[in-house]
């Protein structure tokens, strides 16, 4: 959708990343880079996505900003698929799954 570009904008704002959009993103900080990506993930939604994968979303990310990422993925209206190593982003989840040893198991 034409608002998909100003969604994003606003969430890089509100994330607290909103003037460096236009850096490479080589120069970018590990937390600032998974803002980004958070502000692009919102972006995605308001263009009608429907279902988001997050690979290690919290990753590079300080206590607050886990919180903050985690609040931001778990308010979207979409699916929600989450790799992740992080125990309490895990447990804001409906449904979890664990692989270890090469298998995959549910846990809850």
């Amino acid at each position: 959708s034409s608002a998909a570009p100003r969604d994003a904008g606003a969430a890089a704002s509100g994330l607290g990343v909103g003037d460096l959009a236009d850096r490479p993103l080589h120069t970018l900080s590990g937390g600032q880079l998974q803002r980004m990506y958070l502000a692009r993930a919102i972006g995605c939604v308001a263009a009608g996505a429907r279902v988001l994968l997050a690979d290690e979303p919290t990753a590079a990310l300080d206590f607050d900003g886990q919180e903050e990422a985690a609040d931001v993925l778990t308010s979207l209206p979409v699916t929600l698929v989450v790799v992740t190593h992080d125990r309490a982003l895990a447990n804001r989840c409906d449904r979890v799954l664990e692989m270890a040893a090469g298998r995959l198991r549910e846990v809850r």
